[in-house]
């Protein structure tokens, strides 16, 4: 491919030499008289690149440049930023900045013939260089570098969201495990006596020597009515959260999660065979968030999501939980 480096081209040289039998130079000879017809390729290879851009794209690159007393960066500078850790408000931006790229149209250059190293390089030299630095540079050089950088960067920030998003649903996951073995704990705590009392009953109910008729009177005569309420609800209170105590923590994280499902489900997202149900639910969640739905209609998938996690998805009612849907939602896209 062309603007491969001069060591590349002196190599391919000395090859072609011994091909055809000639006695090749030095190295350093040939490597001499490569330098400069890489330099001119290179030069080449920037105005080709450039000229594929439209005035509106070469005037959108400019504005990446541009600092203001009101905001001393430049758009530039979040570019080229690394991702931060997987936050809804962090992954919120990383969106914007991919919606931002895709409308610069720079993934749709044409670079295919052109040494992948040498565009890798030119989009390096746009990532090492600050915006004051950038505009010192010819307009050709500076257009085509920044062009090769945003090519580069839009095919890594798709890459980089789905690493944020996992990054945060593990989070949830272990603050929703954390918090559900905490309030088990000590609903344990609370039970010891209840346990015990519990059992208590039922070995003099199930007591063989005990009057059937006078087993209701004397189990009162023990324990006092509302001590049984009470080791009853603890006893229902334990239960409840061994079997759904995750995923009801989950479930309340789900406006926290909630604040980037509009953009995650903003991109564009292409199914495998065995995607359908994720793929309407994407549809239907996007369509909730540009406001063409008003409400999650009932035949919404119900089989996205871990299985665990589907135990409360659908109320007493059959109906399905809003909130419990972004989360299984979320965590399907995640899977």
């Amino acid at each position: 491919r062309r603007g491969a480096p001069a060591p590349t081209l002196a190599a391919e040289a000395e090859r072609l030499l011994r091909e055809h039998q000639v006695v090749a130079p030095a190295v350093a000879t040939l490597r001499r008289i490569a330098g400069p017809l890489v330099t001119r390729a290179r030069h080449d290879l920037l105005d080709e690149i450039t000229k594929q851009l439209t005035a509106k794209q070469r005037r959108r690159l400019d504005e990446l440049l541009v600092v203001s007393a009101e905001e001393p960066r430049s758009p530039l500078a979040f570019l080229q930023e690394h991702p931060p850790e997987g936050r809804p408000p962090d992954i919120k931006e990383h969106t914007a900045r991919y919606h931002e790229l895709s409308e610069l149209r720079a993934a749709e250059l044409d670079l295919s013939g052109i040494n992948e190293q040498v565009v890798a390089e030119f989009a390096e030299v746009a990532r090492r260089h600050d915006a004051h630095a950038l505009r010192r540079f010819r307009k050709v050089k500076r257009h085509a570098l920044l062009a090769c950088f945003l090519s580069e960067n839009i095919k890594t920030v798709l890459d980089q969201i789905v690493a944020m998003h996992d990054q945060c649903m593990g989070n949830v996951i272990r603050w929703a495990s954390n918090k559900a073995k905490q309030k088990e704990q000590e609903a344990r705590e609370r039970s010891r006596r209840s346990l015990r009392m519990a059992l208590d009953a039922l070995e003099f109910i199930l007591d063989p020597e005990a009057e059937r008729d006078l087993v209701v009177t004397e189990l009162f005569v023990r324990y006092e009515h509302e001590e049984l309420r009470g080791a009853l609800a603890n006893c229902r209170e334990l239960e409840r959260l061994d079997r759904f105590g995750f995923v009801n923590e989950l479930r309340r994280r789900q406006t926290y999660l909630k604040q980037y499902l509009p953009a995650l489900v903003s991109l564009p997202f292409e199914g495998e065979p065995g995607t359908e149900s994720l793929m309407r639910a994407i549809e239907i969640a996007r369509q909730l968030a540009e406001g063409e739905r008003r409400a999650l209609p009932d035949d919404a998938p119900d089989d996205i999501g871990p299985p665990s996690w589907r135990r409360i998805l659908r109320r007493k009612d059959k109906t399905l939980d809003p909130a419990m849907w972004d989360v299984c939602l979320m965590g399907a896209i995640r899977d």
